[in-house]
């Protein structure tokens, strides 16, 4: 996997297939160099790009992992017999 489709990957992963302008303003760059980034044009992404982008995910993982266990029991009620 080259850097453009890494970088694209990633931020699929994190704001789905209209990552732009979330990846954009997330990251205080401007759609453009998004756009670039993930068209492999121009500069590679800078290493705190990276930084910034796993401290991202990180943080959606820890929100998530808290949130994961609620949603599970809520299904449980809401699928069990009354």
């Amino acid at each position: 996997m080259n850097t453009a489709d890494l970088f694209t990957a990633f931020c699929r992963a994190l704001w789905g297939e209209r990552f732009k302008a979330p990846a954009a303003e997330a990251l205080k760059v401007s759609i453009a160099r998004i756009d670039d980034w993930s068209k492999g044009r121009g500069r590679p992404p800078a290493a705190g790009v990276w930084h910034d982008l796993a401290a991202i995910a990180s943080n959606r993982q820890a929100e998530l992992s808290h949130l994961l266990p609620l949603v599970r029991r809520a299904t449980e009620r809401s699928t069990s017999p009354s």
